[in-house]
């Protein structure tokens, strides 16, 4: 159509422009050879001079795009020109040039009605062999430049653009020499006084809409296809550990793919590129990014054990075997299969575990869950339950005093003080370490007992403890020890006026003595004293030494 030329397929000195606005090139050297599409035309670089003489239609305006396929043969120059109007191409022109990281990229220039020449500098590095798809646009007073559909850079305009009579140059400018001309093939060259994206260029566009979803340890691929000039014959997957370095992976004809079997945790980066049935490959994608995770769940812990404490239960269980081992979870109710979170352990060899705050004679149940570090949760292990109790001892007696009596010893010792009191216990023996059980007092303020049943003369031992409400013996108290001995009686009877000291019946331990006194009332006189019925005359007192039994002594006065 007007205003759009096409220029290809090289007969005799002449390169038809297909868009019939007759802007035909000419150029001194027509070899062809196998093209992007069919034949292109063959620049060697040195000799070959091709032009298209001036024409109006051919001048940017506003608008303007100047696109060609190029497969280099040779970068060696400073620069290799693709397209260039005026010399220097100072109007408008495409070159590959040579920068200071000894690679070559491209460059698209125009100069505007300003006289400011305006420059995009591509930034992909270009090779010998391949072939690209270069596209200058003018579009709304940015002046971008293209490379395989993906957009390499821009710049503001300020245009529209300088005109000029010039011819436009292929493969060359128009300064004359031989140098920094294109070697290699051109193909589909195609100037249009419209501004085009990359959805209508002569190109296979990058897929778009690309998608990755994880799957486990696979990442699902998607894209749609973007449209080219030929069909596409398959898609060509690229990935990497980062967006800038990919490798190609794989190739498919469809617009999904998986690929399984990735490391969980990496994060991998792909892009895919379009290939037609032509065999050329178009830019590849915008880059999208996943990581595999882990979605098998740990295996339950095993061989889970309870032992109950005073208001706490002790967990113990086996070692898990997981090498992505992340946490320990415990469950614990007292309701069965609990679901209430008591805690977690982030260490493997952390296999034992105490839940304590809990109320005794009170059934707990719990169970155990293994968690990797992906977040899966095993099931959970075997369920124990434990019923905590009191363990925790009473405070000791301490033993104050064993008196000895008859018979008996008479034991004191300090009163305790705390809430679950059942009792003391008392324990006697004729030798030390008592443990025979001899008394029983349930009131905490009775701390005083006589043991009895005692043999007399013969030393025996006592202890006591005491005991709460849930079966805590506080362990013993201090030993004593004390002798029990005998106790006899005196029977002292007065018969007549006087007095008798002491009187009555007196209890005198063994082979101790008492002595007793007496005397008869004034005008009267002592007639007879009998000790144990015998008579020992007429005395004023008598003593019983070392008392061994039952006396009795009898004073008759007249």
């Amino acid at each position: 159509s007007a205003g759009h030329t096409t220029v290809t397929v090289p007969i005799g000195h002449t390169l038809f422009d297909l868009s019939y606005s007759g802007n035909h090139a000419y150029s001194n050297e027509l070899t062809a050879r196998s093209g992007r599409f069919g034949a292109a035309k063959y620049f060697n670089g040195a000799s070959d001079i091709t032009a298209v003489e001036y024409s109006p239609v051919l001048e940017p305006g506003s608008a303007f795009t100047a696109e060609v396929w190029v497969n280099f043969d040779s970068l060696v120059n400073a620069e290799h020109v693709i397209l260039s109007k005026g010399p220097d191409g100072v109007y408008f022109g495409i070159e590959a040039e040579l920068r200071g990281d000894s690679k070559y990229y491209l460059q698209w220039k125009m100069k505007n009605a300003s006289h400011s020449v305006i420059t995009v500098d591509g930034t992909t590095p270009l090779t010998v062999g391949t072939w690209y798809h270069v596209a200058g646009v003018l579009k709304n007073d940015s002046l971008m430049l293209y490379l395989n559909g993906g957009l390499e850079g821009a710049a503001p305009f300020g245009g529209p653009a300088l005109t000029s009579s010039d011819r436009l140059m292929i493969g060359s400018d128009d300064n004359g020499g031989y140098v920094d001309r294109f070697n290699g093939s051109m193909d589909e060259l195609r100037l249009s006084s419209v501004a085009r994206d990359p959805s209508s260029f002569a190109l296979q566009l990058p897929p778009k809409a690309l998608a990755a979803m994880v799957s486990g340890t696979t990442i699902n691929l998607s894209w749609s296809n973007a449209g080219g000039a030929l069909p596409v014959m398959r898609y060509r997957i690229y990935r990497g550990t980062d967006s800038a370095t990919v490798s190609l992976i794989d190739s498919t004809a469809s617009t999904s793919y998986s690929d399984p079997g990735l490391a969980v945790g990496q994060t991998y980066y792909y892009r895919v590129a379009a290939r037609d049935v032509s065999g050329f490959e178009g830019r590849t994608s915008v880059a999208v990014s996943a990581s595999p995770v882990d979605t098998v769940a740990p295996a339950a812990p095993q061989g889970l054990i309870a032992a109950a404490g005073d208001g706490a239960v002790t967990l113990s269980w086996s070692k898990s075997p997981e090498s992505d081992f992340h946490a320990y979870y415990v469950y614990g109710d007292n309701v069965p299969a609990p679901v209430a979170l008591v805690d977690s352990l982030m260490f493997s060899t952390d296999t034992v575990y105490v839940v304590g705050g809990l109320t005794n004679y009170t059934n707990y149940y719990f169970r155990i869950t293994a968690v990797d570090s992906s977040g899966n949760e095993s099931a959970f292990g075997n369920e124990v339950f434990a019923i905590p109790t009191d363990t925790t001892k009473p405070p000791v007696p301490v033993l104050v005093s064993a008196v000895a009596g008859n018979g008996q010893v008479t034991l004191t010792w300090n009163r305790l003080a705390f809430t679950d009191f059942a009792n003391y216990h008392g324990y006697a023996d004729t030798t030390a370490a008592p443990l025979v059980p001899v008394f029983t007092i349930t009131d905490i303020n009775d701390t005083s007992t006589v043991v009895s049943g005692l043999v007399n003369g013969k030393s025996h031992y006592f202890r006591v403890e005491a005991a709460d409400t849930n079966g805590n013996e506080s362990g013993f108290s201090n030993e004593l020890s004390a002798v029990p001995y005998a106790v006899y009686t005196v029977d002292a009877m007065l018969n007549g006026p006087g007095s008798l000291t002491p009187p009555g019946i007196s209890n005198v331990n063994a082979n101790d003595s008492i002595v007793y006194s007496f005397s008869a009332a004034a005008n009267h006189h002592i007639d007879s004293v009998l000790v144990d019925g015998v008579n020992v005359g007429v005395v004023n007192a008598y003593t019983f030494q070392n008392v061994s039994a039952d006396h009795t002594i009898e004073v008759f006065t007249s």
